[in-house]
């Protein structure tokens, strides 16, 4: 079933008697390709649709599974829309303006706790160089994320970039925080709204991530994992 992990998803045809004999004669082999190819993650498919209306009475253990599926598929909704509903308040910025936010979060959270182990090197610890190495690459790993999405949502006048453009940029955005004066305090503030807006989507980013690298990775590819539920909480865990 791995070879056809995304099989279950395609559209071609519909074969909703095909689940039906699947559900009772090869239950495994029907959780194995909805786990391998991610489907639940995707309810308006087709396919997702035709299993959902499935009858699992007779199939407590396969009814269980599904129910696990909803449950994660509504964290990844969740989780998802928080992102968008952050991303809405930075609608306004241009890609060029997300860099300067990503510029003055990058040197407050990255830059600065880098070089300050690089100024007493004897405060070095190796295992501690091991999770700084990881925390870096999670955070690159969510800003590139939002550069990207909001590339994506761009239009071709935001990337007319000139000398003038870039300056204006930093005036506007980055120079009343690194220059603070009574002058620039209202646009200080609108600067420091936009990068706490910044930092708490990196936060839905860095969350979004450890939910698809962990739980979803965990319960769609680890054969070694299983899932319970404690009431309505689902728990999954190494067997």
């Amino acid at each position: 079933m791995r070879n056809g992990r995304g099989k279950i998803r395609q559209d071609n045809f519909t074969r909703s008697d095909w689940l039906k004999y699947l559900v009772f004669l090869a239950p495994q082999a029907l959780r194995r390709a909805i786990r391998y190819s991610q489907i639940f993650l995707f309810p308006k498919e087709s396919r997702w649709k035709e299993i959902r209306e499935l009858n699992l009475i007779e199939t407590n253990r396969f009814s269980e599974f599904i129910d696990a599926c909803l449950i994660l598929q509504e964290e990844h909704r969740k989780l998802e829309n928080f992102i968008k509903t952050i991303e809405s308040e930075l609608k306004r910025i241009t890609p060029m303006e997300t860099l300067v936010y990503a510029s003055l979060f990058a040197f407050k959270h990255l830059v600065f706790n880098q070089g300050q182990q690089a100024l007493r090197p004897e405060l070095l610890d190796i295992h501690q160089a091991d999770k700084n190495r990881d925390y870096f690459q999670r955070m690159t790993d969510a800003i590139n994320q939002i550069l990207m999405s909001k590339l994506k949502k761009s239009s071709d006048k935001d990337f007319c970039i000139s000398e003038r453009i870039i300056g204006e940029s930093l005036r506007k955005h980055m120079a009343p925080l690194l220059f603070p004066s009574p002058r620039t305090a209202l646009a200080a503030n609108k600067s420091l709204t936009n990068l706490n807006a910044f930092e708490r989507l990196v936060g839905a980013y860095l969350h979004f991530n450890d939910f698809m690298g962990k739980t979803i990775s965990w319960f769609c590819f680890d054969d070694d994992y299983d899932i319970r539920f404690e009431g309505e909480k689902l728990i999954i865990f190494p067997q």
